[in-house]
């Protein structure tokens, strides 16, 4: 299961990685295309810091709607979810895959409220505890 989602979030073996690099032809002199389309992509630092400021809330109908609250994430967006209308048999896999969605990509994964998360990734710092649900939570731990 965990193998699947770090497939899906983008994150593969180093490994893997290695073998596929393409190394380019010394004798030639010329850039390979890959290097000249690589540096076409070439983003600012201002440029990737707006992509994070933005906060998508969703409120999932099915299982299903995970995988797109999985891609804002993956795309350093913060998420706001509410899974109040969850059927309960599934209201903790779900819990579980975003957990281990944001887990992967080295985010937070913080209760707002009764079966309310954000869910934030590596970039956004996440301040501040809301008591009552941080003192429901040790109990349940218990």
């Amino acid at each position: 299961m965990m193998g699947k989602v770090l497939s899906y979030l983008g994150i593969t073996d180093e490994k893997e990685e290695e073998a596929s690099e393409h190394i380019p032809d010394l004798q030639s002199g010329k850039l390979s295309g890959r290097r000249e389309r690589d540096e076409h992509r070439i983003v600012s630092l201002d440029e990737a810091r707006g992509r994070s400021n933005k906060v998508v809330l969703m409120e999932p109908g099915t299982f299903n709607d995970v995988k797109e609250i999985a891609d804002h994430l993956r795309a350093r967006r913060s998420v706001i979810v509410n899974l109040h209308r969850i059927r309960t048999d599934h209201l903790q896999r779900m819990k579980d895959f975003l957990s281990g969605s944001v887990y992967v990509l080295d985010g937070e994964f913080k209760r707002l409220g009764e079966d309310v998360y954000l869910l934030a990734p590596a970039q956004v710092d996440v301040e501040g505890v809301i008591a009552i649900w941080e003192e429901a939570d040790e109990r349940h731990e218990r």
